[in-house]
């Protein structure tokens, strides 16, 4: 049922509140900016600097072939940043869930890959605002150069505490420490 402006105004107070609703939401206008942050499996260095553009180019397919967007890819040899906009029709989880279980297999089968290279099983996903889209873009781009001076697992946690996300830390080593964020 489509009404003009005009008819709808004389209308308005006898047309009833969900007849109203599909006037004018009839469309989905989602825009869900999100960075998000894994690592390899145990933190170890399997993401070499031959192999990275290759898997950000992948990783990149596999959030588009959800209609997802990447605007930005980035991180070190053990773990991985990207800020995506992230599709009404999609969870957070079954994205994330999606690009961590193909781009594993796919990397498994390169030979230059080392063939225990895996994902944790956690992931921080963070709401980001449309204003801050270059400063995260540039944050993301630039992760490399903090790594030779900060570990993942206190990258981790500054992000956590920033973000006043709360989380378990359960390291009993740096290597086996990640904040349980979800299963995937």
């Amino acid at each position: 049922m489509f009404l003009p402006c005009k008819i709808l105004n004389i209308y308005e107070n006898r047309i009833p509140n969900i007849i109203k609703l599909q006037i004018f939401m009839s469309h989905q206008y989602v825009n869900q900016l999100i960075h998000v942050m894994w690592s390899t499996l145990d933190q170890r260095p399997y993401i070499s600097k031959q192999f990275q553009d290759e898997l950000y180019a992948y990783m990149t397919s596999l959030i588009k072939s959800k209609h997802g967007n990447v605007l930005a890819i980035g991180g070190s040899l053990d773990h991985l940043h990207l800020l995506m906009t992230l599709p009404s029709e999609i969870s957070i989880a079954e994205m994330i869930k999606h690009a961590k279980s193909y781009s594993s297999k796919w990397a498994k089968n390169k030979t230059s890959v080392n063939p225990d290279f895996g994902w944790q099983k956690g992931f921080v996903a963070i709401s980001t605002d449309e204003s801050k889209t270059n400063n995260v873009c540039n944050y993301i781009r630039a992760d490399h150069l903090k790594h030779p001076f900060k570990s993942y697992q206190e990258e981790l946690t500054e992000i956590l505490k920033q973000q006043n996300i709360s989380y378990i830390d359960q390291c009993r080593s740096p290597i086996l420490c990640h904040a349980g964020i979800s299963r995937y």
